[in-house]
């Protein structure tokens, strides 16, 4: 894992945004610790699960990262460069949490529009997010709107549940999309420990749009 999700998730732990695991290393299944800040336990699970969580949408655009998108809350932001594709890459990571929900925007940025270096990156994404939970990558097509109206670029969507690695074996709901743009590769998720409402990830999603 690259060590700016370490030093992330140990100093924010309420904005920890899915790290990136490099598609061509095959590391322990060893619990991450933004997992570990996510997979609550079970009493935790259930006492959160009491009260209804209040979601407060409102739309953040975050220039540096060229996105914009509606958070339910308001979203915490970091930046470091990060081990991604055999590169030290500048990442951004912009989150917000909802009761036990996570909703966040990644985006890497490229030395160039480099189309082999955006592809590498890309994969170690997906791949990253697939092995947290312990599943086969499977994406398909879908297109995210950009800045321009009724332009959108294609990129791809993975959904999937599992069990997280660890002593608690706490399953887990993803929801993540991927794209690129010129010299920025992004990547959008929703991790919850149950399916998320039909509603909130087309809220998310939906609003999602680069520039």
């Amino acid at each position: 894992m690259p060590q700016f999700f370490v030093r992330f998730a140990r100093a924010r732990l309420p904005r920890t945004f899915p790290a990136a695991l490099p598609a061509t290393t095959q590391p322990p299944r060893v619990l991450p610790r933004w997992l570990r800040f996510l997979a609550l336990p079970a009493a935790a699970t259930l006492m959160l699960s009491a009260c209804t969580p209040s979601f407060d949408w409102r739309n953040v655009v975050n220039q540096e990262g060229g996105f914009s998108v509606m958070f339910p809350a308001k979203p915490g932001l970091d930046q470091r460069n990060a081990k991604i594709a055999g590169q030290s890459l500048p990442m951004l990571m912009q989150s917000a949490r909802v009761g036990d929900t996570s909703f966040a925007v990644g985006v890497v940025t490229l030395p160039a529009d480099d189309p082999a270096l955006a592809a590498a990156v890309l994969d170690s994404l997906k791949t990253g997010l697939a092995h947290n939970i312990n599943e086969v990558l499977d994406t398909h097509p879908v297109q995210i709107d950009v800045g321009t109206p009724g332009q959108q670029v294609a990129g791809a969507e993975f959904i999937a549940s599992g069990t997280v690695a660890g002593a608690h074996h706490e399953h887990r709901v993803m929801h993540a999309r991927f794209a690129v743009r010129g010299a920025k590769v992004y990547e959008a998720v929703i991790v919850a420990p149950v399916e998320p409402a039909a509603e909130q990830v087309d809220q998310f999603f939906g609003s999602l749009r680069l520039y």
